[in-house]
């Protein structure tokens, strides 16, 4: 298999694990976006090797003034990773506010048990 086989082959399991990123934050399936998230990781070194392989085919791609043979699938992918970041941002600012929203109930909720408890009785004690 050549380089820019891998190379295809690779961005294109990056692609499929980005769109499953994205349901996972939508679902709010933390655990599986951790998965993807590190699946993504251990793709890097694979892409970096498969990168170092091609230029040795292709030594003109070492400059970026023949362009890059996958540009528009990278673009493509940075475009997805940001939205996926957008998402994540999204969730986490829900997340906040549901979390102001719990604290605020827990203390209305404490004020109000205060109120229903009975007051101990005022006992004024006199030494004279």
């Amino acid at each position: 298999m050549s380089a820019r086989e891998t190379i295809n082959g690779l961005l294109e399991e990056w692609l499929r694990l980005t769109r499953s990123e994205a349901r996972a934050i939508e679902a709010s399936s933390w655990r599986d976006v951790r998965k993807f998230q590190s699946a993504k990781t251990r793709l890097q070194p694979l892409l970096n090797s498969a990168r170092g392989e091609l230029i040795a085919e292709n030594p003109s791609l070492a400059s970026d003034a023949g362009g890059h043979p996958f540009r528009a699938e990278i673009n493509h992918l940075i475009a997805l990773e940001a939205s996926n970041a957008a998402l994540l941002a999204e969730q986490k600012r829900k997340a906040r506010v549901r979390m102001q929203s719990l604290v605020e109930a827990r203390r209305n909720l404490g004020r109000l048990r205060g109120s229903y408890l009975p007051k101990p009785d005022l006992v004024l004690d006199s030494y004279s």
